[in-house]
């Protein structure tokens, strides 16, 4: 799920963290993916050599997200439209699962449901206040391809889709992308990842299982 930093809730780092807190997703894999999903502890999947066994995430923890709510100064919640195409998996039907959730912060959803290239022309246009969609083709094993899509460099048409835009990252980005495949590195790509956590530009809210 991305946030569009032009919607004023959304440009505000305690809203992303609240929504991201406020939102069951193992109850989610449970109940509409019929356990056929994990949920994500971080944007790196864990198949990336960069992935930290021993990160948490962010937990479903409702007072949390009431507190940053008010933190935020949107005690009282908004309204927000989540563009999605009809896919089972990551689409419209996974927006109404986290309503309930968002009902409980005072914040509501309203889902639209696109076809799918109007969809992705909305979204590389960011001519949306959020989406719903599948990041996994920048997302492999490869943490200089999973990553590179958040330098600020990058524009929506490069995958940047919530112009994200952190100095620190980018420093450590470049740092990392000189580097050889050392421990070293590894240690900058999981600071990075951590980075991504604490902004929140995008929800990684599980990894789809996949089946041959």
């Amino acid at each position: 799920i991305g946030f569009n930093p032009k919607y004023e809730p959304f440009a505000k780092k305690q809203v992303r963290q609240a929504v991201n807190y406020a939102i069951d997703s193992r109850l989610i894999i449970q109940k509409l993916l019929k356990e056929k999903a994990f949920p994500c502890v971080g944007y790196l999947p864990s198949t990336s050599p960069a992935f930290d066994p021993k990160a948490k995430g962010y937990e479903f923890n409702l007072p949390k997200a009431k507190a940053l709510m008010k933190e935020a100064g949107y005690e009282k919640g908004f309204t927000f439209e989540c563009i999605g195409t009809a896919n089972e998996a990551w689409g419209v039907v996974v927006v109404e699962a986290i309503m309930p959730f968002l009902k409980q912060i005072n914040v509501t959803v309203k889902p639209q449901q696109l076809e799918g290239a109007a969809h992705a022309d909305r979204i590389r246009k960011m001519d949306c206040q959020s989406f719903i969609w599948s990041l996994s083709s920048g997302a492999g094993g490869d943490p200089l391809q999973a990553l590179n899509r958040w330098h600020s460099k990058n524009s929506a048409t490069a995958g940047n889709f919530v112009a994200y835009n952190n100095p620190e990252f980018d420093k450590l980005y470049e740092q990392m992308a000189a580097m050889e495949n050392t421990p070293e590195r590894l240690e900058i790509i999981r600071k990075m990842n951590e980075i991504l956590a604490e902004d929140v530009p995008v929800i990684p809210t599980f990894n789809k299982e996949f089946y041959t």
